[in-house]
């Protein structure tokens, strides 16, 4: 979900758990997403969490367009 062109546009994405995600191997992951400088997680209450980033200053990377920000209601998953 992370490298999707949307979510790389909008520098954001919302993880939701699935129901066959073990609570050791979801803490696992949101405690390393936690522990990544740069990243910002908000916990809503229904267990989603929100990822947000910076843009990244230097670096080779293609100069970036400007895009409107993408709806949740427009994410195909």
């Amino acid at each position: 979900m992370i490298q999707s062109p949307i979510s790389q546009l909008n520098r954001s994405v919302l993880i939701h758990r699935l129901d066959t995600d073990e609570d050791e191997a979801w803490d696992g992951v949101m405690g390393l997403l936690a522990e990544t400088d740069g990243l910002h997680l908000l916990f809503d209450d229904d267990g989603n969490v929100m990822v947000s980033w910076e843009k990244e200053e230097g670096g080779d990377s293609p100069p970036e367009r400007e895009a409107e920000p993408i709806t949740e209601a427009e994410i195909p998953f």
